[in-house]
């Protein structure tokens, strides 16, 4: 048989180059970091020609299946490693001393082979994540490894399945441009009460692309019925927004007949200047930080609060510019498509 045949798990001998085609070029990327995973399993052995991603997927939770059932045995102290042979073998009968060592290992060795499931499922889950999306916004730089190493450290902890989902979000956005994701998010995730998480989703669905744009200077900052003043200050101290407070301006220039689109996920908000001349917005802000970017990254699926939008886009009607709001969606390609527009003060 010819070196450069694999063996597939239906019999069906493929060249290991055609299989590792199939793949795109951000699945690549995760797979080229299978020396630095130390695992017992690289999810690329499951794939051939005629294997899809959700076979593969199959394949691997039998692997999982059976091993969470010996980590039960190990945690339960009917499984224990016995160094001469390297295996584990029943505990049945009476304990002498030395299988009472041995058993001293066991929620070691199955908290470590839990770790290896959890972050091999997460893999799984950014390929899959990956390859329905397509290679359109995946440039050519590779994952660092030392990020990566810091990554593992949380992704391997990961239980429940909408952690597992982020971080499977987390890989495969890193995998589409590396340098997206700070180590520094990770940790505030960790640390993130359920009232903080709640406040930051809050404080996510009301932003203007990378920012909140403030209707009033002082007092409430407009913000009444959307997020009160302590609650600003809260969200300054975690880390995810800065603007002293509201008292950051930003202005920005649209030339003449022009206009410019700020998006939130699901919608977007079209400012037009219909005059001659170049127009300025002018407005205060709560900008969004590195990690507030990286956490609208990770939390997409949070849709933007219609009435502030409707609200900021009155204010700078107010300032004598056309607004319009609607919908969007993204292609394969990472295209961001829109469908009809509504003027703001239509809706």
């Amino acid at each position: 048989m010819p070196n450069n045949l694999k063996i597939a798990p239906d019999g069906v001998s493929v060249p290991m180059e055609d299989a590792e085609r199939l793949a795109g070029k951000g699945i690549q990327k995760i797979r080229s970091l299978a020396p630095k995973l130390g695992a017992f399993i690289s999810p690329d052995r499951h794939r051939n020609a005629g294997l899809a991603t959700a076979e593969a997927e199959r394949h691997q939770r039998l692997v999982e299946a059976q091993t969470d059932g010996d980590v039960a045995k190990i945690k339960n102290g009917k499984l224990v490693y016995d160094a001469d042979t390297q295996r584990f073998i029943s505990a049945e009968g009476d304990l002498n001393e030395e299988k009472i060592v041995d058993m001293a290992y066991r929620n070691v060795i199955a908290e470590e082979i839990k770790k290896q499931i959890n972050l091999h499922d997460v893999l799984l889950r950014a390929e899959q994540i990956l390859e329905e999306k397509g290679d359109g916004r995946v440039n050519d730089d590779p994952i660092d490894p030392d990020w990566f190493e810091g990554y593992r450290g949380f992704a391997e902890k990961a239980q429940k399945e909408e952690m597992k989902d982020m971080w499977a979000k987390v890989l495969a956005g890193e995998a589409e441009n590396p340098g997206t994701f700070s180590l520094r998010t990770f940790q505030l995730i960790q640390n993130l009460t359920a009232r903080e998480a709640e406040l930051i989703c809050k404080c996510l669905s009301l932003r203007s692309h990378n920012f909140i744009v403030l209707t009033q200077k002082g007092g409430n900052l407009g913000l009444k019925g959307f997020l009160d003043y302590g609650e600003v200050l809260e969200l300054e101290s975690i880390g995810v927004i800065s603007g002293d407070g509201g008292n950051i301006a930003r202005t920005i220039p649209i030339k003449a007949n022009d206009s410019l689109a700020f998006i939130n996920n699901d919608k977007v908000m079209v400012v037009e200047n219909g005059s001659s001349e170049e127009k300025e917005i002018s407005c205060n802000i709560l900008m969004l930080t590195g990690i507030g970017q990286n956490l609208a990254d990770i939390h997409d699926e949070i849709k933007a609060n219609s009435e502030y939008l409707k609200k900021v886009g009155l204010f700078w009607e107010s300032k004598g510019f056309q607004v319009a709001l609607g919908d969007t969606s993204r292609t394969s390609e990472g295209h961001i498509v829109t469908d009809k527009l509504t003027r703001v003060s239509e809706t």
